[in-house]
């Protein structure tokens, strides 16, 4: 509650500045292009146009008509200019009103717009669309106007844009290593107030020429000068320079000067060179009344080469471009109004070399995150031959289990942990011990519907091995019952409060009287097993503080990689770097964690638990793909490819996060007791898989229960399908803890018993469903050249 109220007040404070600036600069305000059908309005402060609305009368007039009204406390005058446009936003004619409104007061407004004041290629049919502007000026108050060191004039029909560039002078000088080192003086005329201006300049550019060749590069810029107060951010594959001030407006004629390096690397062509660039791009909002350019060439060039084209990208009209060549300068202008998305493109064709040295520049802080994964990688492998390389594990020949250890006990030797599946063996060794006894249910079905087995109680829990007696506790604790999982369902998406199935005798269970309960025993002895005493037995307790500096570099692997670019490059600028670092690294966590961690995954898929592991790997992957993928792509990658080395660089960062983590996870160094006890672990597993049919059959002679007391040994090592299949053509007896509705064979009892644990696993490890819901599941040529083809030249607008 706190944060929401403080955000509230953010904004609250926010909007009462912004209102405090208009009423400070008196700016404009205006509707956007509306269609001549629809009615508009504009709030701006204490001003307000309503029901603007615009009429035609007769065939040589129309007029837009509305309502101002002025709510503050002081007078204001007020010019209102309407601009019309057809449905191409070419303009037709412009018209304005002057007025004087009280405080308080409302007034009707019209402004009339006469045949002979519409451009002559045009009539009042081709009005489509209008934009209304209205400019409040409170008494006492002026609207900043700044002029410029030149005078020059504006044209009285150019008059509807924002703005006007009425000269753009281009300064450039190439160097001999294909760098351009450009200053562009911008005379503008402000018709409405506005803050400033902004430059977007190309970081990627796509070449196209005139025989058909195309290719593309990729820009750095650099050694920007700004005459004004300037910011810069990263929009689209754009370089932004906006000018201004956010707490100032302009009006009237403003100068600007800008200057950069530009940098496009080797020239791409094979058997020559060129300079192909844009001196005005496509993406300029406004028009342009005049053009100048000097370009200075680094040594001696074909003069006859050179060409210019100007107009909508790939034209190749010249007509307006007038130039001279004195010595390696070649200076010239465009006699002519350049439209928005017009440009002016220059191209000369160079011998091969003409460049010498041309390189895009890699930034240091490249090397520095690429110089420190690799680092930390090495650190990584440098700890894990010093505290964590096992000594050599040696092999031992067992028939039985080492040591006369239990089925948990072996299987937390040989991983290193216990999960799920190792506890739920201890129904084999809780059966073979005579404790219970499994029951097939002849019913059969689902076990949604109705369980395929069930668990008697032969006798109370007598033994010393603390799982076991919580194993056997957890099994027969009384449990209220309700009818079914779809009552739990419907419960739970209510919101009610429900007790979880279960019997009521506590002799005998289902799995339904499992499922969603005996989740809490499962985690309780895995607890218990996985405890740091225990694990101290087999692993060496220095690689414990190894691992935590693991994964501190790790993190800091990440952060190298991801915060430079996204400070550097992302429009949002750091306020992109908790979505950036967030956002993948949980979808990464959640891919891995469901696709690569060991043990089961419950997942509910329309409210049912399955651990199904396609299931798991499906949903990490679509989700970790979603949540953090798309999120990475929106956010992290844009930045990447603006500079292309970053790429290599979070490439190798996250290939040594990869690393780390896999040396992390065999970090941990087997004591001398743990390594041997790993050997005769391995040494039993090798007999269960490949003991031979005669050996066997000794063994079972001298233990007819021998098969059935490994059993458990053999499902926590993985390996129960390859014990039961050696045992198909050797005849058993039936243990005394299984009842059956078919003859006994080992090849049906194999079939039960893989239905059986792999429906206890499923029930015992389920966890009530969240009661919020659940997931669904998944005069010259154009030398080869055409306007706007080239590199560089972009455009801008105002703000």
């Amino acid at each position: 509650m706190l944060k929401r109220i403080n955000k509230i007040c953010y904004i609250l404070i926010l909007l009462i500045l912004y209102i405090c600036n208009v009423f400070a600069y008196g700016a404009a305000a205006s509707t956007s292009y509306k269609d001549i059908k629809d009615t508009s309005y504009i709030y701006y402060g204490d001003i307000s146009l309503t029901n603007i609305t615009y009429k035609e009368i007769y065939a040589d007039k129309a007029y837009i008509r509305g309502i101002i009204s002025n709510s503050g406390k002081n007078d204001a005058t007020y010019t209102i200019k309407v601009v019309y446009y057809t449905d191409l936003n070419e303009i037709i004619a412009t018209s304005s009103i002057n007025g004087f409104i009280e405080n308080g007061e409302y007034l009707d407004f019209y402004i009339y717009t006469p045949v002979s004041e519409i451009d002559r290629e045009y009539t009042l049919k081709d009005i489509s669309k209008y934009k209304v502007t209205v400019e409040p000026k409170f008494q006492g108050e002026t609207i900043g106007e700044i002029n410029s060191n030149e005078e020059y004039t504006s044209d009285d029909s150019l008059k509807g844009y924002d703005f006007i560039i009425d000269n753009y002078k281009i300064d450039m000088t190439i160097n001999e290593n294909n760098t351009y080192e450009i200053t562009e003086v911008l005379n503008v005329t402000f018709n409405e107030s506005k803050h400033g201006i902004y430059r977007d300049i190309p970081l990627t550019n796509n070449v196209t020429r005139l025989d058909g060749t195309i290719n593309s590069n990729r820009a750095q810029i650099k050694d920007i000068y700004v005459s004004d107060k300037y910011s810069k951010q990263i929009v689209g594959t754009n370089y932004r320079l906006k000018i201004g001030d956010a707490s100032k407006y302009v009006y009237g004629k403003k100068q600007y000067v800008i200057k950069y390096t530009y940098n496009i690397g080797k020239d791409p062509l094979e058997g020559l060179d060129e300079v192909y660039f844009n001196l005005i791009g496509t993406e300029w909002e406004v028009p342009i009344k005049e053009v100048k350019f000097n370009i200075s060439m680094p040594k001696v060039f074909d003069k006859t080469k050179i060409g210019f084209s100007s107009g909508k990208r790939g034209s190749v009209d010249n007509t307006f471009v007038d130039y001279i060549v004195e010595n390696n300068t070649i200076r010239g202008a465009y006699n002519n109004i350049l439209m928005p998305e017009e440009a002016l493109t220059f191209r000369v064709e160079l011998d091969e070399g003409y460049f010498v040295g041309a390189k895009l520049e890699t930034s240091v802080f490249v090397f520095i995150s690429a110089g420190g994964a690799i680092l930390c990688l090495l650190v990584a492998i440098a700890l894990w031959l010093k505290y964590g390389k096992d000594e050599q594990v040696i092999e031992t020949v067992e028939l039985y289990p080492p040591d006369k250890a239990s089925p948990l006990d072996i299987a937390f030797m040989y991983k290193g942990y216990i999960e799920d599946d190792d506890v739920v063996s201890l129904l084999l060794t809780l059966a073979n011990k005579g404790y219970i006894s499994i029951e097939e249910n002849n019913k059969g079905g689902s076990i949604f519907s109705s369980s395929d087995f069930v668990i008697r109680k032969l006798k109370e829990y007598n033994g010393s091995n603390d799982a076991e007696k919580i194993f056997m506790q957890g099994l027969f604790e009384k449990r209220s019952k309700i009818n079914s999982i779809k009552t739990i369902m419907k419960a739970l998406k209510s919101g009610e409060e429900v007790e979880i199935v279960g019997n009521t005798d506590g002799e005998t269970v289902t799995s339904e009287d499992l499922r969603y309960s005996f989740y809490k025993t499962v985690e309780r002895i895995k607890s218990m097993m996985n405890n740091k005493k225990n694990k101290r037995k087999i692993f060496e307790t220095v690689a414990s503080g190894i691992s935590k500096w693991l994964i501190i570099m790790v993190i800091g692997i990440y952060l190298l990689i991801t915060v430079p670019p996204i400070l550097m490059y992302s429009e949002m600028g750091a306020f992109a770097l908790p979505f950036a670092i967030l956002f993948p690294l949980i979808g990464e966590t959640i891919f891995i964690v469901m696709v690569f961690t060991p043990g089961k995954k419950v997942i509910y898929v329309n409210g049912i638990p399955t651990t199904s592991k396609i299931v798991s790997i499906l949903f990490g992957g679509l989700f970790g793909g979603m949540f953090g993928g798309m999120s990475w792509c929106m956010i992290v990658l844009p930045c990447l490819l603006i500079e292309k080395t970053w790429l290599t660089a979070y490439a190798i960062g996250i290939i040594s996060m990869m690393l780390i983590l896999i040396i992390n996870k065999y970090m941990p160094k087997r004591t001398k007791f743990g390594t041997e006890m790993l050997g005769r672990i391995r040494g039993f597993k090798r007999f269960l898989e490949n003991a031979e049919k005669q050996e066997l059959e000794s063994m079972v002679y001298k233990n007819p229960e021998y098969f059935y007391d490994i059993l458990p040994y053999a499902y926590v090592l993985g390996v129960s399908d390859k014990w039961i299949k050696q045992f198909e053509s050797i005849t058993l007896m039936p243990p005394n803890w299984y009842i059956g509705y078919n003859s006994f064979s080992v090849h049906t009892f194999g079939g039960f018993m893989d239905s059986t644990m792999r429906s206890a696993s499923s029930a015992m490890t389920s966890s009530p469903p969240s009661s919020s819901g659940s997931s669904s599941g998944f005069s010259s040529s154009s030398a080869g050249g055409s306007s706007g083809g080239g590199s560089g030249g972009g455009g801008g607008g105002s703000w």
